[in-house]
C-alpha cells in the first residue's frame, strides 16, 4: 500500500513538474514572440529616424545653397561696383 502511495505521490509530481514545463515554454513563446514585436519596432524606428535625418540634411543643404547663392550675388554686385568705381573718371 505504500508503495502504491508513493507511486501516486510521484505521478502528481510528475503531473506537476509537466504542467510547470508547459507553463514555462508557453511563457518562453510569449517572451520570444515580444522580442521578435521589439525587434521589428526597432528596425521600423531606425528607419523613421534616418527618414528624418535624411529630411533635416536636404532641408540644411538647400538652407545653405540659398545663402550661397546670396553671398554669390553680393559678391558679383560688389565686384561691378568696384569695377564700376575703377572706371570712373
Amino acid at each position: 500500500m505504500q508503495e502504491h502511495n508513493e507511486i501516486l505521490l510521484l505521478k502528481k509530481e510528475l503531473d506537476l513538474k509537466n504542467d510547470e514545463i508547459q507553463l514555462l515554454n508557453l511563457e518562453n513563446q510569449r517572451l520570444i514572440e515580444i522580442e521578435q514585436s521589439h525587434k521589428k519596432l526597432n528596425g521600423e524606428l531606425r528607419l523613421q529616424l534616418v527618414q528624418e535625418i535624411e529630411k533635416v540634411k536636404k532641408e540644411a543643404d538647400r538652407l545653405m545653397m540659398k545663402k550661397i547663392t546670396k553671398y554669390e550675388k553680393k559678391i558679383r554686385e560688389l565686384k561691378k561696383y568696384a569695377e564700376d568705381m575703377y572706371n570712373y573718371p
